[in-house]
């Protein structure tokens, strides 16, 4: 979410970036947090849940959390590293570090929330709940699958 704020500063104010707030990222964005939220609606949906053990739902909510600290300090991190100065980065050189520091980013995001994320809502469903899928957990697994996604093709350079 904070990734939304510090990159559409960096690109609506022209600090090094000849890209701007076009329709792919901010569907890029949009997906972020539809990730995010549909993680904490998930654990919304488990915390009183008496068939999901107490140190599950903990983790449930503790791998939400960590997706949006991960974006937010990757997000201040890279924009604050990209901007030229006047010491020699130019222009090309930020939008680069930008583009490799987003891609970082994205690969941080998903190793540390949305893998641990899918592989505890999967287990709690079919341990705890018996194979039982809720709403609620299609949405977080859609989310995260599609945020996976887009971070494989856009690391590989596909997109």
């Amino acid at each position: 979410m904070c990734s939304i704020i510090f990159d559409s500063f960096w690109r609506c104010l022209g600090l090094g970036s000849k890209e701007k707030c076009g329709p792919f990222f901010i569907g890029t964005k949009a997906l972020l947090v539809y990730d995010i939220v549909s993680d904490f609606l998930y654990w919304n949906s488990v915390r009183d849940d008496e068939d999901v053990p107490e140190w599950a739902r903990v983790l449930v909510l503790v791998f939400a959390c960590l997706g949006v600290l991960v974006d937010a300090i990757g997000s201040c991190r890279v924009c604050c590293t990209s901007v030229p100065d006047a010491w020699g980065k130019d222009e090309a050189e930020a939008s680069n570090r930008y583009t490799i520091g987003q891609k970082k980013l994205a690969l941080a995001i998903v190793a540390a929330e949305d893998i641990p994320q899918l592989c505890m809502s999967t287990w709690i469903t079919v341990v705890c709940k018996q194979s039982n899928m809720t709403t609620q957990y299609m949405l977080t697994v859609t989310g995260t699958v599609l945020n996976i996604l887009r971070v494989i093709l856009l690391s590989s350079g596909y997109l």
